[in-house]
């Protein structure tokens, strides 16, 4: 598992945005590589445990305890790739029929039938996800992730 959360950690964009703890992606690429060996390898391992843990639900009770022996809650930040492109169209329509009528009309121009784009000769289908810079894109990508939280 080592070598899967040191492969994931070097895949990640060195450019990106930090997290909520205001590590960016290059940090920690820079605080796990070779070139710092020993203390890289610690860190590796400790971050192993860490997923480990979380994957299974046992997060430590240094993660969650408070200076006064409290428990508190933390923040999980996912990084859902793609998202936008990933759901399906389908189900946000049924969600918008459902939870927002007087807006079908107007979700239903852009998203119930698959669009042609074009790109100098190329062509393809958008049929899947939710366009980016649509002006109800973040409505619908909350209804999508709604769905995704459903049991």
């Amino acid at each position: 598992m080592v070598k899967e959360v040191q492969a994931t950690i070097n895949a990640m964009p060195p450019g990106s945005a930090a997290g909520l703890d205001g590590v960016r992606p290059m940090h920690l690429q820079q605080l796990t590589s070779k070139k710092i060996v020993e203390a890289g390898r610690h860190l590796i391992l400790a971050l192993t445990v860490l997923y480990n843990c979380a994957a299974v639900g046992k997060i430590p009770d240094y993660f969650t305890t408070t200076h006064d022996g409290h428990h508190e809650h933390i923040i999980v930040k996912l990084d859902i790739a793609n998202a936008f492109n990933s759901g399906s169209r389908k189900a946000v329509l049924e969600e918008v029929i459902r939870r927002f009528p007087t807006a079908m009309p107007l979700v239903s121009q852009t998203y119930s039938q698959p669009i042609l784009f074009q790109l100098d000769r190329d062509c393809f289908w958008s049929q899947w996800g939710i366009q980016q810079g649509d002006p109800m894109g973040s409505l619908l990508m909350a209804l999508a992730m709604i769905l995704l939280s459903r049991p």
